[in-house]
């Protein structure tokens, strides 16, 4: 099992690997494409979510743009506030998904 401190690492890191090397390594080149699959199994997510009424409409890709910069950001503030940092609830993380008053 992961814990908070371990993911938010392996972002840091990848975020770093990207910026250091270009992203032309064969490495980052399948990191790159891995990611986009899970971007896109995410927003089909979204896209279910909001055919069964439970999530807000809007575009799938940008919501999931703004949860996996929402993650990122955390990321790097648990990284600056090491033991000043508390991981806001997931309720916090995923009210921009839920309809209003759920």
């Amino acid at each position: 099992m992961t814990t908070g401190e371990e993911f938010a690492n392996l972002l840091i890191l990848m975020a770093q690997s990207f910026l250091a090397g270009g992203g032309t390594s064969e490495k980052q080149t399948e990191v790159a494409r891995l990611s986009d699959k899970l971007f896109h199994a995410r927003a089909q997510l979204v896209k279910k979510g909001q055919a069964l009424g439970e999530f807000r409409s809007g575009d799938p890709d940008e919501m999931v743009v703004f949860f996996y910069s929402t993650l990122h950001g955390l990321a790097m503030m648990k990284m600056m506030r090491k033991n000043h940092f508390a991981m806001p609830s997931s309720s916090i993380l995923t009210s921009f998904l839920y309809k209003e008053g759920e």
